[in-house]
């Protein structure tokens, strides 16, 4: 059985260079490399040749549903099946932390011009 190497890169648990055969579901392709991790968004999953998106992110999780190999995706030796994380927090976390940063330190600059 032939072998393809591929890098499967980003949230994953050890992202790096695999031999794999060519009729490897791709979902036991992300599972080599120590699965997701809890962080990683799954849906936003993509093959990768150079920087050419090969498989966009709804053509992987149709393969992975599917059961899929990576010769039914196309995949070739030197492809990346790249893994993203998930955006941490919200907008909304993002402005509240921000908003609670500001008001410390004008609370802090207020309490200070005042001991003065």
């Amino acid at each position: 059985q032939a072998l393809l190497r591929v890098s499967v890169s980003g949230d994953v648990g050890n992202p790096g260079f695999y031999s794999v055969r060519t009729d490897t579901p791709v979902s036991d392709v992300i599972m080599n490399a120590g699965g997701p991790s809890s962080t990683a968004d799954l849906n936003k999953t993509e093959l990768r040749r150079g920087s050419e998106v090969v498989v966009n992110r709804d053509g992987i999780q149709t393969a992975i549903r599917s059961e899929m190999t990576m010769s039914d995706i196309g995949a070739r030796p030197g492809d990346e099946l790249f893994v993203p994380a998930r955006p941490s927090g919200s907008r909304w976390t993002k402005l509240a932390a921000a908003t609670a940063s500001i008001t410390g330190i004008v609370w802090t600059v207020v309490y200070i011009a005042g001991r003065r």
